[in-house]
């Protein structure tokens, strides 16, 4: 969740920092985009929380869209989001199972099956 919370804030700083303000109502204008919440922003970009696929992207691409990037940036971004986005949730999710399982009841090829049950299932999710 850290390290998507960190891409993200470098996405913001590199297309030129734009405010919370500015952010949330560029959400309601990228494609298939709504209008995000500040404080849904800042728990984003302070890593407090793993914002849904949808807000992410919106995030994204408000991002894109305040630096002037093309649709080709956009989309690439995107698929760049989304593809960040499942690693951090499939992450998240073996986290959880992890504390809720005890340590000496899995082994590597327990845990690996594990997490790619969980990928296949945020990939269905989508």
């Amino acid at each position: 969740m850290a390290e998507f919370a960190a891409w993200l804030v470098a996405l913001k700083v590199r297309s030129g920092d734009p405010t919370l303000e500015q952010l949330s109502r560029l959400t309601g204008q990228v494609p298939r985009g709504h209008q995000v919440p500040k404080s849904t922003l800042g728990k984003a970009l302070q890593g407090r929380s793993l914002p849904s696929l949808d807000v992410a992207v919106a995030v994204a691409q408000a991002c894109v869209l305040y630096a002037g990037g093309t649709s080709s940036v956009m989309t690439a971004t995107r698929q760049e989001c989304t593809d960040r986005w499942i690693q951090a949730k499939s992450s998240e999710q073996l986290a959880k199972i992890s504390r809720n399982v005890p340590a000496e009841s899995l082994d590597d090829s327990d845990l690996a099956a594990r997490q790619q049950r969980s990928e296949a299932a945020v990939r269905r999710g989508r």
